[in-house]
């Protein structure tokens, strides 16, 4: 499964931030356990359905497109997975820099990677894919 590599430099950045200049979120540690934890599994269980989804398919190029499993209800399951493991990871270290990374860590993911895939997308199948798209979400 590809890691964003935004994502990890928003964690990495975040958690370094975090110990120079200690913000928290929850003066209660076991609340981020408990909700941090939550999102980890949601995002463990749809990237791992994703992946599974996929196959023997070629993500990088695929020759069939993928409309199935968790594909069926977001074009992009394997980003939502990886944005809710993000935010669990910041519950859990009770992180407020990680959290306010979150949003330049999305963007930067949708407009460098997701904008392009679909474009590809477009370009590879044609009317299938656009099809798809106004019957799926991008994301949720």
């Amino acid at each position: 499964m590809p890691i964003p590599v935004p994502h990890v430099l928003g964690l990495g950045v975040g958690v370094i931030l975090h110990f120079v200049f200690p913000m928290t979120i929850f003066q209660l540690q076991w609340i981020g356990y408990l909700l941090g934890l939550s999102l980890i599994g949601i995002g463990i269980v749809l990237s791992a359905w994703a992946v599974l989804e996929t196959g023997t398919t070629n993500i990088e190029s695929p020759d069939r497109l993928l409309t199935s499993g968790p594909y069926s209800f977001s074009r992009n399951p394997m980003y939502v997975g990886w944005g809710s493991l993000y935010l669990g990871v910041a519950l859990i270290v009770n992180s407020v820099w990680i959290i306010a990374l979150f949003p330049l860590v999305f963007a930067v993911t949708h407009f460098l990677d997701v904008i392009k895939e679909e474009q590809f997308l477009g370009e590879q199948f044609g009317e299938e894919y656009r099809d798809y798209q106004s019957r799926v979400r991008r994301y949720l």
